[in-house]
């Protein structure tokens, strides 16, 4: 199966708790598993600016974390559902965002 990834790298805000982005996202993405507006959404991850592998030395983020959509059909559904301000998905989208500084996303997957 081909999956629609998307990549979401952020800073946890100024003055937040990681703790409190942890359980906002949880929130968050059991809310787009249960409503079958995503597949499966990955833990928040630390960076490991250290390891030999991290060449990104401008970039400011320190998590991240993965949406994965079965298709990009679903995927435009999360989308389209955050973008019109759905309830109560928005309202946990917001507290997301709220928590986060410098959000960066990329979406990733196969057209075919």
């Amino acid at each position: 199966m081909r999956m629609q990834i998307l990549l979401n790298q952020f800073q946890i805000s100024t003055g937040a708790d990681v703790e409190d982005f942890s359980r906002a996202w949880s929130r968050f993405s059991e809310y787009l598993i249960d409503h079958e507006l995503a597949s499966h959404v990955s833990a928040l991850n630390d960076r490991i600016s250290t390891s030999d592998f991290d060449s990104e030395e401008d970039n400011v983020h320190t998590h991240c974390a993965m949406i994965y959509f079965e298709n990009a059909e679903q995927a435009s559904r999360a989308w389209q559902t955050i973008e019109k301000k759905i309830e109560p998905l928005a309202s946990l989208h917001r507290e997301v965002m709220r928590l986060v500084e410098s959000p960066s996303f990329t979406f990733w997957g196969n057209e075919e």
